[in-house]
């Protein structure tokens, strides 16, 4: 018989056994040489961090027109640590696929207990 226990892993979170290792690329900043008031992204030199989650794959849709077809694939990356540094804009990979981070994550807290399991990352990969 399975309870809720069964799913907790010993207090720590959920017992995520089936992970996959991903890594998150982050771009840096630096001035824009048009206006130096600004700065813009720099994936010259990106800071990485290496992690473990589970994808999930949601959908998958070809778009055409006249001059390209595109076929866009979003999936969600469930992170049983709920503090990783994940922000929208990051690129996220399993050294095969290419994910970009399309939303804010979010780290949800159940409002009765306090318990906050994982993180959640919306992303897609646009091929075309």
């Amino acid at each position: 018989m399975s309870t809720a226990a069964d799913f907790v892993g010993g207090g720590d979170g959920l017992a995520m056994d089936a992970l996959t290792s991903l890594t998150r690329t982050r771009a840096g900043k630096r001035t824009d040489p048009y206006n130096p008031d600004r700065t813009i992204v720099d994936w010259s030199d990106p800071s990485t961090l290496a992690f473990e989650g589970h994808v999930s794959s949601q959908t998958s849709a070809r778009q055409t027109d006249a001059v390209r077809a595109q076929l866009i694939t979003t999936v969600q990356i469930v992170v049983p640590d709920p503090t990783t540094d994940i922000r929208a804009g990051d690129r996220i990979t399993d050294g095969t696929r290419h994910w970009k981070v399309t939303g804010i994550p979010t780290a949800d807290t159940n409002p009765f207990t306090g318990w906050h399991p994982t993180l959640v990352a919306d992303v897609e990969e646009v091929d075309g």
